[in-house]
């Protein structure tokens, strides 16, 4: 097969959290390239699909999405991929990287289909709203941070109840409910661009979702059980 690096590292990045899911399965089926996977500790489930993907239907098991990026990002433009048994070769007119894939075995996070969760409602969102959070608690030192709908208006708080806080208001559509995210949302945040599919409910897990002509991501981040905040 061949692809444009451009398309292929990018998209590896949002489907791995910026290679935060260290060990990755990643298909190529019927002109399409998909990687389902959660993260090691089964906080975020991430699903995307790469559109108009010109080769022949293969299983890449991958080891280590840390060194595997720093091997794509060793070539430009267009490059040759052929896979043959367990090992995986990239290459262009001057250059050749040869990757050794694991097992299926190996890549025990590994996800077949996309999450059954169920939301009330969705509403489409600016990415930089969301972008934020990652910089507020910083600023507060703060791990967490409180997505609330109280007629009509989302409040995004950073940090805790008695403690610095930052809030930003959003007019919505969502119903009322009240979701925590911890740190481990943060490879989230920092992965959208554009706008940003949003829905939340009460203590269930958020979805974070892109689609564009070339590609869908959808982020299912696991809520904090908090008993006061």
């Amino acid at each position: 097969m061949k692809i444009d690096i451009s398309r292929l590292s990018p998209f590896l990045a949002k489907a791995t959290l910026n290679n935060a899911i260290v060990t990755a399965a990643v298909h190529i089926e019927n002109g399409r390239m998909w990687a389902y996977n959660r993260s090691i500790d089964n906080t975020v489930a991430a699903y995307a699909t790469l559109n108009a993907v010109d080769g022949e239907n293969q299983s890449w098991y991958i080891k280590d999405m840390r060194m595997f990026s720093q091997l794509l990002n060793l070539f430009t433009g267009v490059v040759e991929i052929q896979i043959n048994k367990n090992k995986l070769s990239i290459f262009n007119a001057t250059k050749q990287v040869d990757y050794v894939l694991s097992d299926a075995d190996f890549v025990d996070n590994a996800l077949t289909t996309t999450t059954k969760g169920t939301w009330e409602a969705t509403v489409t969102m600016p990415s930089d709203v969301f972008r934020s959070i990652v910089k507020n608690k910083k600023i507060v030192d703060s791990t967490k941070t409180q997505f609330r709908v109280e007629e009509g208006k989302l409040y995004i708080t950073t940090g805790g109840k008695s403690f610095d806080t930052v809030t930003d208001t959003i007019a919505t559509t969502l119903p009322n409910a009240v979701v925590h995210l911890g740190d481990a949302v943060n490879d989230v945040l920092s992965c959208l661009e554009n706008t940003v599919e949003f829905g939340m409910k009460t203590d269930y897990p958020v979805m974070f979702k892109m689609v564009t002509p070339e590609y869908s991501v959808q982020y299912v981040a696991a809520p904090l059980q908090v008993s006061d905040d």
